[in-house]
Parts: structure tokens; C-alpha cells; sequence
């Protein structure tokens, strides 16, 4: 139901993030309209492109977030063009549940694409990846120029930080997080060299999962990971 913007200079990452900021600042400072009471503490859980968002957001403003958990995500850009190839995408407009979008938006042509890019085989539920499809969000032309592009700066955020990701990611993994590179035993374990100063740094592969950590199997897992993590840094409900 929201406004779909221009795709290539108004939707793109940065422009996200600052929306990101003012979101935050709106619930600590209790002004969001519909939300009764400001919230002192704030952590922020992004998946995939939200991560980077995530990251962008506490490496501009350290003290935005009081602790942060990246899932599907890594520092390795390397596996991008794998998500761009696999995804088999097609103008939005051109599929049924996404004819009100302009030019500039795109999502997967089929199944398959959204397959081949988020679910592990033998790992989700086949109706599952049917709802997926048929409910899946595009993507703008600015979103896959920009990708990335917030994530390169040393993050000096001094909170705690748990990176998960699934063991068979495409995007940040290249279909195998174990695949480690010198001197860390994962790909989402290296990205602690950009955030040198968190606080209980943390990096999980999910066993067996793909980069849609929120629709397979593993999902108690990964949530219940998230929220132990927190719980254990003092950032659980009270």
C-alpha cells in the first residue's frame, strides 16, 4: 500500500538508510504517530539488503542502535552477479500481483528464480515457495545500483553485533559460508574486521540453510538465535 517511488534516483540505499534514521529517532523520542510511549532501548534486525542497511545506519550514527543482528549477510560482494543471474527478473509490472508498479521495478519471472536465489534444497516446504512467489516484492533499478556501496567504511558501532547467515547463502556466500578465508572460520565471520569495536561479536552459520532464512525449516533456529542473543546482552523485554 505504500507509493511506489521513482526507481532509479528516489529507491536506492542511501536514501533508505536515512529513512531507517528517522524511524528510529521518531521511536525513541515517542513522536510516531499510533505508538503510545517512546522506546529507550532499540536494536535492529535487517535481513539481506536490510543488514546493509543496518550496517550504514550504525556506521553513520554509532549511536543509533543499542544492538544489531545482520542475518543473510556477509562483507563478500563477490557472489552479487550469482542473486542478479539466478533471479531470473523480469519488469514488475508484467506480473499479475505487480501490475501497479512503473518501469524500473523488477521481481522473478517464476518459481524458479525465487528458488534458486533464497531456498536450500531439501530445506523448505513447496508451498512455501509458492506463497513466496506470488507475494514477493520487486526490486528498482536504483536498489541494484546501489547495493553494497553502504557497507564498505570501518563500522565504529560499540554495541552488541550477531551476524547469521544460512550455510548455503548465494548472495554473501557464494552457496557455502564454510568456505573460509584466511584467518576466520566462515565468510560471515570476516566481516568482524570492519566492525572492530562491537561489543560480544558473534557469527553463526545456519547448518544447511539458504539466504531466506525466515520461510525454511531452520527458522526456529535462526529466530530463537536472534533472540537468546539479545536476551543474553541485556536487551530483552523487561
Amino acid at each position: 500500500m505504500s507509493s511506489h517511488g521513482e526507481p532509479v534516483n528516489e529507491i536506492q540505499a542511501l536514501l533508505e538508510v536515512a529513512a531507517l534514521k528517522a524511524l528510529t529517532d521518531g521511536l525513541r523520542a515517542g513522536s510516531i504517530k499510533g505508538v503510545p510511549k517512546p522506546f529507550h532501548k532499540v536494536v535492529h534486525v535487517g535481513h539481506s539488503f536490510g543488514s546493509e542497511h543496518t550496517y550504514a545506519l550504525t556506521a553513520m550514527y554509532p549511536n543509533a542502535s543499542d544492538g544489531i543482528a545482520l542475518t543473510g549477510f556477509s562483507q563478500n560482494g563477490t557472489f552479487i552477479p550469482y542473486f542478479a543471474l539466478g533471479g531470473n527478473f523480469e519488469t514488475a509490472h508484467d506480473l499479475p500481483n505487480l501490475t501497479a508498479y512503473p518501469n524500473g521495478y523488477f521481481a522473478s519471472a517464476n518459481a524458479r528464480g525465487v528458488q534458486t536465489n533464497f531456498f536450500s534444497p531439501g530445506m523448505f516446504d513447496p508451498n512455501i515457495l509458492t506463497l513466496g512467489f506470488k507475494t514477493q516484492q520487486p526490486v528498482t533499478v536504483g536498489e541494484l545500483l546501489t547495493i553494497g556501496g553502504e557497507t564498505g567504511s570501518v563500522n565504529h558501532f560499540a554495541g552488541p553485533a550477531l551476524i547469521i547467515t544460512g550455510g548455503h547463502d548465494i548472495p554473501y556466500c557464494g552457496g557455502n559460508c564454510l568456505a573460509p578465508p584466511t584467518g576466520y572460520p566462515s565468510i560471515p565471520a570476516a566481516a568482524f574486521k570492519t566492525l572492530p569495536n562491537v561489543t560480544n561479536p558473534q557469527a553463526v552459520v545456519v547448518p544447511n540453510a539458504g539466504h531466506g532464512l525466515n520461510l525454511e525449516y531452520s527458522h526456529p533456529f535462526t529466530y530463537s538465535t536472534i533472540n537468546n542473543y539479545f536476551l543474553h546482552n541485556g536487551l530483552g523485554p523487561k
